[in-house]
């Protein structure tokens, strides 16, 4: 495989503020895995506070509270209409033990990938009070804060004296700005902490931390087509046709590649009925073993959509896409012209996809962004998921 390797880029200190990451309680998806992978193939470090691993692990505690809120109204609801089992199905999940499990579990995934888990770190309580007395960032107001607040002392903490480039990774925009943390409040903090204030980056993503410092420095693989057709025996036309759907739904994104996630409709993807004008964008070395594949496809989706009067009359979408013929209930079949961005990694030994993940679909009227791709032609939308 032909590939030329970049110059070997600066040594980062990556402070992961844990929030970035959204839902992606597994810290397996595709962002993450370029994420571990870049840090780790080029010399970089990551560095997550410990009170944003007990912030994620309470997200998660949440999600089990929903879903025994759930399991219980399935309860009562069984009860009212006259069940008699003592039982009506799934035991409630426990909350403590969930997320201790949880927070073990993902602080040791952390620690195998790398990752340095910074302590809370130790600060006068009457600083913090000052701060959200007077306003100052990471507070907004008295009220929010507190968190971002434990953030930005555990990067002062821990980068007090270095050299190398910070990026700080939090979504939070309110506490830290983008790029540069230009206000006063945060550079004034830094000088304290002898921190160079032009050494410090923030961006609010990992998939924003990976396109601009990682994926540039994966090696990238000149001659696309010998190294498709030299020894791999992926055919990449019918595993995106065979599996595209299939990655839709696991991501939670079958609606997006149909072209109606906004609907209050029923939709049902059936399959892709056609999938032409293949492009690959980019491919790059991840490592020895694995490239790292931006493509994006030209398909028609063929879904079923239920919907109600109700839903005729006052949903945004349908107008768009029913045909006048069509009644204003019931049931009706469409084939949706969609433009599909993707990404996968596919093990170089093997010439199997290990993972696979739709940065973006763009078609008539509508464009959903998940992850950033190197294919840019989305200039209209509907929506942005």
């Amino acid at each position: 495989m032909e590939d030329i390797m970049p110059q070997r880029p600066e040594e980062l200190d990556f402070i992961l503020d844990l929030n970035a990451l959204g839902e992606d309680f597994t810290l397996r998806g595709m962002a993450l895995e370029i994420f571990f992978t870049g840090t780790r193939e080029q010399g970089h470090h990551i560095l997550v506070p410990e009170t944003t691993l007990d912030e994620f692990a309470a997200k998660y505690r949440h999600k089990i509270r929903d879903l025994n809120t759930w399991q219980d109204w399935i309860h009562q609801e069984y009860k009212r209409i006259g069940g008699r089992r003592s039982n009506p199905g799934a035991e409630l999940l426990p909350e403590e033990e969930e997320f201790q499990e949880f927070h073990n579990r993902q602080g040791t995934w952390l620690r195998s990938q790398g990752v340095n888990l910074i302590a809370f770190p130790t600060v006068d309580p009457k600083i913090i009070s000052t701060k959200a007395i007077h306003q100052k960032l990471p507070f907004k107001d008295p009220s929010t804060g507190y968190r971002d607040c434990m953030v930005w002392f555990a990067l002062l903490a821990e980068q007090s004296g270095t050299e190398n480039t910070t990026v700080l990774v939090s979504s939070s925009r309110a506490g830290f700005g983008h790029d540069k943390p230009n206000h006063i409040d945060l550079q004034s903090d830094l000088l304290e902490y002898k921190i160079d204030p032009d050494s410090v980056v923030v961006l609010n993503s990992v998939d924003e931390a990976n396109h601009r410092f990682l994926i540039p420095n994966f090696a990238p693989v000149e001659d696309v087509e010998q190294f498709l057709a030299g020894g791999q025996t992926l055919d990449l036309q019918n595993w995106v046709k065979d599996n595209i759907l299939a990655v839709a739904e696991a991501q939670g994104w079958a609606r997006q590649v149909a072209g109606m996630a906004e609907t209050s409709a029923k939709v049902t993807v059936t399959g892709v009925k056609e999938l032409h004008d293949l492009h690959l964008d980019d491919v790059r070395k991840l490592d020895a073993q694995r490239v790292l594949l931006f493509a994006h496809a030209a398909t028609l989706i063929e879904a079923n959509v239920e919907y109600t009067a109700r839903d005729y009359y006052s949903d945004s979408v349908l107008p768009e896409v029913l045909r006048p013929s069509d009644p204003t209930e019931g049931s009706v079949f469409m084939e949706m012209e969609s433009i599909i961005a993707f990404s996968l990694i596919l093990d170089i030994q093997t010439s199997k996809v290990t993972k696979a993940e739709i940065d973006a679909v763009e078609g008539n009227g509508y464009n959903y962004v998940h992850l950033s791709h190197p294919w840019h032609r989305i200039d209209n939308s509907r929506g942005e998921s």
